[in-house]
């Protein structure tokens, strides 16, 4: 069978790469477990509206030839940003998004490459089409006839109502009625279309449980989880022993410091976990570290002047960092924002000893607190657990190895490419 891969990164086979990020390992990953399934992968790369320059860089380049040495087909990539939205509805228009050929020509301007989409899966011959977490991919792909399963990752409209709705949180500045009730009424018009959309899509494959639920609930005939995936390390970097005498390295959070599932993680982090987590160390000397690029939010910059938090930024060798650390921390679902952020697997694989809120559970049903991961309800059950782990290396050792267990058991590429090639064969429009 005939696969055509719809990407919106180039596909890497490594990160560590300046730039790359989890959706380029991704794609990468289930392309090649694919193609290793004897399917003609094809490959068709639609970069985000957001990226301004229309040139592939030098390693965008390596990595497209590496790809064709392996049988993909490599169709020229498309560059959404020089499309603008069509017909952008003023502030007093607004309403008009909620007609769903306008929202969808407004929210998914890459509608108007259907013509040339058209041309590109006769070219590649595609019995099917895979989306790899790219709504606008299947914008521009709806109604050319060819039965498409997507790989899906978030709730796009959710971001924005989240942000609009904690504003004390992310701005600090009340937004004025008016402009609160526009931006509202367009994150509603934008769920609207998104469900639509997604409901004609012939199968739903995601990344996070709850939101197969979400749209099995909202009517979706074959929404399914399947499960986020990630690499296995090329090399294990060396780990230091477990010695509860010595100063805890603790990394706090990674990740872009101001997006919107970041920003509650960090918030958590700093106002309830780290206070809590002061409380039960006592004297015994830590460091919490914050990884990531970008300022966090306003209202968190103060509490990052912490003297236990250091922010590092971006680091080159996450792999070592998240193997050195005594405990690793990714309170992103503490809030009201659920995914299944590949930072749990990427410190699962690395045998990390990771520690979460309950609430992971939801997004990821394969958490067990006490055997893959430490957890809690609140910031002060959570901080008093990872203490306990913390001065006892037998039972770090076993989160360790309770997290690598899990990755390998559930979330390795081969894996979720075997779970979506049945879903690729029985698709039908």
């Amino acid at each position: 069978m005939r696969v055509l891969l719809l990407a919106g990164p180039v596909p890497f086979r490594r990160h560590g790469v300046p730039g790359v990020i989890a959706a380029n390992i991704v794609s990468g990953a289930l392309m090649a477990s694919l193609r290793d399934r004897e399917y003609a992968m094809g490959l068709q790369i639609m970069f985000d509206p957001s990226r301004k320059d229309e040139r592939l860089r030098p390693e965008e380049e390596e990595e497209l030839r590496y790809w064709e040495t392996q049988g993909i087909t490599v169709l020229p990539p498309i560059f959404l940003s020089s499309i603008a939205p069509a017909g952008v509805p003023s502030r007093f228009r607004t309403a008009r998004l909620f007609d769903p050929d306008t929202a969808r020509r407004f929210f998914y301007p890459a509608v108007q490459l259907q013509p040339l989409l058209r041309e590109r899966i006769r070219e590649a011959g595609a019995e099917r089409l895979l989306t790899i977490w790219n709504t606008d991919a299947l914008a521009a792909t709806r109604g050319l006839g060819v039965p498409t399963v997507a790989y899906h990752g978030d709730l796009g409209f959710q971001p924005g109502l989240l942000q609009l709705k904690d504003w004390r949180l992310f701005s600090g500045r009340r937004p004025r009625l008016q402009d609160a009730a526009i931006h509202r009424l367009r994150f509603m018009a934008r769920r609207a279309c998104e469900l639509k959309l997604l409901k004609e899509v012939e199968v739903l494959a995601h990344i996070t449980a709850c939101n197969a639920a979400h749209y099995a609930a909202e009517g979706h005939p074959r929404s399914v989880y399947v499960g986020n995936t990630w690499v296995e390390p090329a090399a294990m970097p060396p780990r230091p022993t477990a010695d509860p005498a010595r100063p805890f390295t603790i990394i706090g959070h990674m990740g872009a410091l101001n997006r919107t599932a970041s920003t509650y993680g960090l918030a958590f982090l700093l106002r309830e976990f780290l206070p809590a987590l002061e409380h039960e160390l006592g004297d015994h000397p830590f460091t919490v570290q914050v990884i990531g690029g970008e300022e966090p939010m306003p209202s968190l910059r103060p509490l990052m002047r912490h003297p236990r938090v250091v922010h590092r930024g971006f680091v080159p060798d996450l792999d070592s960092e998240i193997v050195g650390a005594d405990c690793v921390c990714l309170f992103n679902n503490a809030g009201p924002l659920l995914a299944a952020f590949t930072r749990h697997l990427v410190t699962w694989s690395l045998g990390g000893c990771l520690a979460v809120h309950d609430r992971s559970k939801l997004a990821l049903p394969e958490v067990e607190p006490g055997v893959n991961v430490i957890g809690g309800a609140d910031g002060p059950s959570i901080a008093r657990h990872v203490a306990e782990v913390l001065r006892n290396p037998a039972r770090q050792k076993s989160i360790r190895t309770g997290g690598m267990t899990t990755f390998h058991s559930h979330f390795t590429p081969s894996i979720i490419a075997g779970k979506l090639s049945p879903l690729l064969e029985s698709a039908a429009l």
